[in-house]
């Protein structure tokens, strides 16, 4: 997480229409930050700065209004909190290093029968397109399962 780096920020209207509120109009801002597991907390990035720095560029880009709220955010010491194995990284246990592409667990576990996974950790790895490649075949094996769970 850099904090010369703005986050990506998304016009909701326009992308998936969401519709706003009379004479606004909702946005998300969403930026990368690196797991806060195992880290102090006094050794914690500052996430309130970049949010603050984040809304500052913003603001200065004409996007939004000094009288503009902001309605939710999270933090990866907030996503921690609710989802502690995820260490507070939005792609759970898959790590950002040369080789998270081959530990990401497969979509079935055939020694837990019934068990199917799909998320951005598991196979075939993050992102939506991928992630929602992880459900379908997850899908696909738990109604090709057997009775017991166990994949035909």
């Amino acid at each position: 997480m850099s904090s010369s780096t703005p986050a990506p920020f998304c016009a909701q209207e326009v992308c998936h229409r969401i519709k706003g509120w009379p004479g606004h109009e909702p946005v998300f801002a969403m930026a990368n930050a690196p797991p806060v597991a195992g880290r102090p907390r006094d050794e914690q990035p500052d996430f309130d700065g970049f949010a603050s720095l984040t809304r500052e560029r913003v603001e200065q880009a004409g996007l939004l209004g000094p009288g503009d709220e902001t309605v939710w955010q999270r933090t990866p010491l907030d996503l921690a909190a609710r989802y502690p194995l995820s260490r507070g990284s939005i792609y759970g246990l898959a790590s950002n290093n040369r080789y998270a592409a081959f530990r990401r667990p497969p979509n079935v576990l055939e020694r837990v029968p019934g068990l199917f996974l799909a998320s951005g950790s598991a196979h075939p790895g993050g992102g939506v397109p991928l992630a929602a490649i992880s459900g379908r075949v997850a899908a696909q094996a738990a109604l090709s399962a057997g009775p017991g769970g166990s994949p035909a």
